[in-house]
């Protein structure tokens, strides 16, 4: 892929000269070309974060001391990224084709996975798609997770690979992590070291998988050095389409379950007994609750002690190790789970009463000198009616004349609250008695409507639903009985109605109360 890159490079500067771009230089940058190579030193860095390291290399377009932009941005899920908080569209600094980048620390209790882009264009790292925007660079990282256990506590978590790291753990043959030792990463086609890498605190060999990584098999082996030797050696093959892990030491990736282990012996020490699987059993073992069992813990106990003692003897034999394995696995296969025990019956509590809606049966009412009384209708919070004897209801005076009325709800025998609900007396209506036309105008009669009434309000329209070109007038006085209309269109069709309405107070304010519309009459004008 790097070759390809620099043959199109080198393609695009003969073009240039030959002046196939018109001699523009600002052209070339556009073909998306800036930016030849892009690494970074550390693919895992300590829980306390701190300095990345980009190695960025520009082709002959581009100079080595520029700015360029980046987004980190932080693993939600498996393939969920959501950009952290101060760490979008950023403007750093390359110097000496370098980008340093400060790291926030982790406070999880696991590894956290980071996705760092980077451009030469401001605002463009990533599509609503996902894929990388044009001349944008992508690589992942991730952050140890915060060390809060004692110093020498064993990391218990399995560490397996995914497609997107592989990883193993180092250890010595008594089955402890072992820390900063360095791997070679090589190429299995001609053995020669792409890269190195080296483990961690808890012996974890972490390396990230580089998008470019197509079709790729690399071997990852113990680095020379003056202390360990190790025989084992793992390899990896990704897919010939995408740069993700396929297949482990032939294996397919999916159908790995186990740690993939080193096993580092000390150079010029003696031969030990292998007590990789011992440590393992003695893990699961240390980590089961024993509470949860109704037998065979005092025989797994015994058989922990036993693995334990065994395991601290400098000088216990191959035989013996895998005794104590299989002896302390026949314990725990051997644990007898508890029977659940049923839940306990719950007190049977006082029923809580709790008033759900309250409201009045009937809430407008035409006048008719009668006094008006709307029943109640009350329900629990279960929509069950409440029984008029859980409550008392008081009416406000009058309840006969036009006007607003309200009526308390006063709760009891468990029920708690007191509720006001309100309703309305309209005044009486009226109905056009005729209407007759004049010139460009009309007049409307209508039947007198005196009773608790303050006056009339007139309405037409040209449209017979009145949805459209509706005008009104007010008749202030309960005793005029007609309205003429001018000014209106000649030979138009009009529509009217009427209706009365009552002045009253309502909490010290005037409020106009109508009483519904009469039917339309039509008239056409002259």
């Amino acid at each position: 892929m790097g070759n390809k890159k620099r043959i199109l490079a080198w393609i695009l500067s003969l073009a240039m000269v030959f002046g196939l771009f018109a001699g523009q230089v600002s052209v070339a940058k556009a073909a998306s070309l800036g930016i030849y190579k892009f690494e970074l030193e550390s693919d895992k860095l300590p829980s306390e974060g701190g300095e990345l390291v980009v190695n960025i290399q520009f082709d002959d377009f581009a100079t080595t001391d520029i700015p360029i932009y980046y987004q980190l941005k932080k693993a939600v899920g498996e393939y969920e990224y959501e950009v952290v908080e101060g760490y979008d569209n950023v403007e750093g600094q390359v110097v000496g084709n370098k980008l340093k980048i400060n790291i926030p620390a982790n406070k999880e209790t696991k590894d956290v996975k980071y996705k760092l882009i980077v451009n030469l264009t401001s605002g463009k790292f990533e599509t609503l798609w996902g894929t990388a925007e044009t001349g944008a660079k992508r690589a992942t990282f991730t952050v140890a997770a915060a060390t809060g256990t004692e110093p020498g506590t064993p990391d218990t978590q399995k560490v397996l690979p995914d497609e997107s790291h592989f990883r193993a753990r180092a250890v010595d043959q008594n089955g402890n992590p072992v820390a900063g030792v360095k791997f070679d990463v090589k190429n299995s086609y001609n053995n020669l070291a792409s890269k190195s890498v080296t483990s961690d605190a808890n012996g974890v060999v972490e390396i990230a998988i580089d998008q470019y990584d197509i079709d790729a098999a690399k071997t990852i082996s113990l680095a020379e050095n003056d202390k360990w030797e190790c025989e084992t050696t793992h390899s990896y093959t990704t897919y010939y389409y995408e740069g993700k892990i396929e297949k482990i030491d032939g294996q397919n990736l999916r159908d790995i379950s186990e740690e993939l282990v080193y096993v580092l012996k000390e150079k010029g020490a003696a031969e030990k007994a292998d007590k990789v699987a011992l440590k393992a059993a003695i893990d699961e073992a240390t980590a089961i609750d024993t509470n949860k069992y109704s037998a065979g813990v005092e025989e797994l106990k015994s058989a922990l002690a036993e693995a334990n003692t065994v395991y601290a003897n400098e000088k216990a034999t191959q035989t013996e190790v895998d005794a104590q394995v299989k002896s302390l696995k026949a314990a725990i296969s051997a644990l007898v789970e508890k029977e659940p025990q049923p839940e306990p019956k719950p007190e049977p509590q006082p029923e809580v009463k709790k008033v759900g809606t309250v409201a009045l049966k009937t809430t407008v009412y035409t006048y008719n000198g009668k006094v008006k009384k709307p029943a109640v209708v009350a329900k629990n919070d279960k929509k069950k009616v409440i029984s008029a004897s859980d409550y008392t209801v008081k009416y406000a005076a009058g309840r006969k004349n036009v006007g607003k009325y309200s009526v308390t709800v006063t709760f009891k025998n468990g029920y708690k609250g007191k509720y006001t609900k309100t309703f309305t007396i309209l005044p009486k209506g009226t109905k056009v008695s005729s209407v007759k036309a004049a010139k460009k105008a009309f007049t409307a009669k209508w039947a007198k409507q005196s009773v608790q009434t303050t006056g009339y309000q007139v309405q037409y329209s040209t449209s017979k639903n009145f949805k459209k070109s509706v005008k009104t007038a007010t008749i202030s006085k309960n005793k005029t009985v007609s309205k003429t209309v001018k000014k209106l269109k000649a030979k138009k069709t009009y529509y009217v109605r009427v209706r009365t309405y009552k002045t009253v107070k309502v909490n010290g304010k005037s409020v106009k109360l109508y009483s519904g519309w009469s039917s339309a009459k039509s008239v056409k004008t002259k």
